[in-house]
């Protein structure tokens, strides 16, 4: 640590000058010695309320303008406020992680073939988050699901997005007893925010892991602008 002369011993140093010889001019006015004390860190924001978190966590979320504009049609089939009893940001595997106990606010709204999940969350960060869910997706390397087995596709790279904190994306597969298929995509975008975090989940599901991988590229620019802004 880089240290300053105690003003004390400075002006003391000056006296004795003064007192020698015939009188000097008078010295040119110095600049203020730094303080040597470290400035104290901001302190950090209250966490977020459920009240407080709920029209930013809607304001997340893909919107209907949205939708249209990346060419797809038709409105919402529904919107729902806290529509699980016990959220999670992974989808499909549906592992459930640390930071998943931390959500305090869900807001989902569905188009046929796409759901836009948008999550808030108290105390977690969103690296956190993003690194927990990272870690949990070997669980869906082989998930039984009852009615269908789960597996991880393919990998789904999807460029850093202005505004982001961290995120994650992925696709998976699900076999179903019948012999039928069904391919999903997901991105997971999160933000950390004064007080708390906000995560948008979105998935779209397709036949293919291709199209999927297509139709969510679509609309990941609007989710990426709609949680810069919430």
């Amino acid at each position: 640590m880089r240290t300053t002369l105690p003003l004390a011993v400075a002006a003391l140093g000056l006296i004795a000058l003064a007192g020698c010889g015939s009188p000097a001019e008078k010295p040119a006015a110095q600049a203020s010695a730094p303080s040597t004390q470290a400035a104290s860190a901001a302190p950090s924001a209250p966490p977020l309320s459920r009240v407080d978190l709920r029209p930013r966590v809607k304001a997340a979320a893909l919107t209907a303008e949205d939708w249209t504009a990346a060419g797809n049609a038709g409105q919402p089939e529904s919107e729902k406020v806290d529509p699980s009893a016990s959220p999670r940001v992974l989808g499909w595997c549906d592992p459930r992680i640390s930071s998943d106990d931390d959500i305090l606010v869900e807001f989902e709204r569905k188009w046929s073939g796409a759901t836009s999940d948008t999550l808030g969350y108290g105390k977690s960060i969103a690296a956190t988050i993003i690194e927990e869910a990272k870690k949990a997706m070997s669980v869906c390397s082989d998930y039984d699901r009852g009615t269908s087995k789960v597996s991880v596709a393919s990998e789904f790279t999807v460029p850093a997005q202005p505004g982001v904190t961290a995120q994650h994306s992925y696709c998976v597969t699900a076999r179903f007893d019948k012999g039928t298929t069904n391919s999903a995509c997901f991105v997971i975008l999160a933000r950390d925010v004064p007080g708390g975090t906000i995560v948008s989940r979105t998935h779209v599901q397709s036949g293919s892991v291709d199209n999927a991988k297509e139709f969510l590229s679509e609309l990941i620019p609007a989710l990426a602008a709609n949680i810069t802004k919430a």
